[in-house]
């Protein structure tokens, strides 16, 4: 709303947590209603689950399916086969490699940011990384390579994660630190010159704290 989809895009990562029983079915429902209908469908349904923390169950993921207008029995067929619980597996692995041990965490280019933060704490990385992404493009960056670019570069910018006593000295970390966005809901296009990566929770409550935020 703030800022508009050319600028600022949300993608929006499974992270069911072990301890929260029913958010593993919501959010194989979720990718089972994104993979059928898409992004826009998988936003329905995301506000559905939320509006309905406490009622994740799997009537409810059918009811909620349909309201995002999917075919009832392709996705009965398709959650009861588990389809696509794959996905869910690896966004948790994409997460723990970035570093993600909790819910709700945002990555803003790359910048970490944990947990329910209010929305000034969201538009001061936004509007820094939205300079460092105008500079990227007026050096000839292509829009569609500015959140590669301003991802790595954040990465290398970030302190060391904190060793243990009696770890070994590891090698140098030479990857390029990223998050695969391509297979995820998502909202605004590849151009935007921001993009928050957000590891969610359907049962997790500061998830729901932090929806209103990132709407705004």
């Amino acid at each position: 709303t703030k800022y508009g989809p050319d600028k600022l895009r949300v993608v929006w990562k499974h992270n069911p947590l072990p301890f929260h029983k029913n958010a593993r079915g919501a959010h194989l429902a979720a990718e089972t209603v994104f993979r059928l209908g898409g992004s826009k469908a998988f936003w329905k349904f995301h506000e559905l689950a939320f509006q309905n923390q406490k009622a994740l169950t799997p009537e409810n993921f059918e009811t909620w399916a349909v309201a995002a207008g999917i075919d009832k029995v392709k996705f009965k067929t398709s959650f009861e086969k588990k389809a696509f619980d794959a996905k869910i597996d690896a966004d948790l692995a994409a997460g723990k490699a970035a570093g993600v041990t909790g819910t709700p965490a945002s990555l803003i280019n790359g910048v970490f940011l944990s947990g329910a933060q209010p929305t000034d704490k969201f538009t001061a990385v936004i509007d820094e990384q939205l300079a460092a992404a105008h500079a990227a493009i007026a050096a000839g960056t292509k829009p569609d390579k500015v959140y590669a670019k301003l991802t790595a570069e954040n990465k290398a910018k970030a302190p060391p994660a904190a060793k243990k006593p009696d770890a070994r000295p590891e090698a140098d970390d030479k990857t390029v630190w990223k998050v695969p966005v391509g297979t995820s809901p998502m909202k605004g296009p590849a151009t935007a010159h921001v993009t928050i990566v957000l590891f969610s929770d359907f049962q997790c409550p500061f998830c729901s704290k932090v929806n209103p935020t990132l709407d705004e």
